[in-house]
């Protein structure tokens, strides 16, 4: 009995694993970048701050999509239970397609000085966008992520997420692995630049 309590307070709880963290979310306007944040939000009270990259889009500036983001009905039981959590999310203009991810100089100070989680949630999701547009939002903005988390000064955790359509050329089941490509990756980007 007295192994498995030793057990127990040898590993933290996932609470107290996000308690002080500051986490960045690109996507977090979207489907899957929205309900991260309000779980993160409502299940996990001890978070600092949450900066979600926004950029402007169809006229409308980051901070009215920050607004429009917490009018979603997701966020109604949070808004109603703990409305000050909203308070901890700042908004950092900017664009995953871009170098640094378009940030302002004083907000990719603010981002490496205190981030210690990166959720990628950003996408290109369309089928009818140039190629060229979804391979930079969607490749390119991978790679702004991964080299964004390099500046990181506390980065502790990177989590991407995927497409439902990875490698939807095959036909049979498509397992959790990678898949390899049949060019190096290198070669993709030169040919997008």
């Amino acid at each position: 009995m007295p192994k498995s309590k030793e057990k127990q307070n040898k590993y933290q709880s996932i609470t107290e694993f996000y308690d002080g963290k500051s986490i960045f979310i690109t996507g977090a306007a979207g489907f899957l970048g929205a309900v991260l944040l309000e779980i993160l939000l409502r299940c996990f009270p001890g978070i600092q701050a949450i900066y979600i990259l926004l950029r402007s889009k169809k006229g409308v500036s980051p901070q009215e999509r920050r607004k429009e983001t917490f009018s979603k009905q997701l966020f109604d039981e949070l808004k109603k239970t703990n409305p000050s959590a909203l308070d901890k999310v700042h908004v950092v203009a900017g664009d995953i397609a871009l170098p640094n991810m378009g940030m302002s100089e004083e907000d990719l100070l603010k981002v490496t000085e205190n981030v210690t989680m990166v959720f990628h949630c950003a996408a290109c999701i369309s089928f009818f966008k140039p190629l060229r547009y979804i391979f930079q939002q969607n490749v390119g903005g991978v790679n702004n992520a991964i080299e964004l988390c390099k500046k990181l000064k506390h980065c502790e955790i990177f989590v991407d997420t995927s497409t439902a359509y990875s490698n939807c050329n095959h036909e049979l089941i498509v397992e959790e692995r990678i898949y390899g490509i049949p060019y190096p990756a290198e070669r993709f980007l030169e040919y997008f630049e």
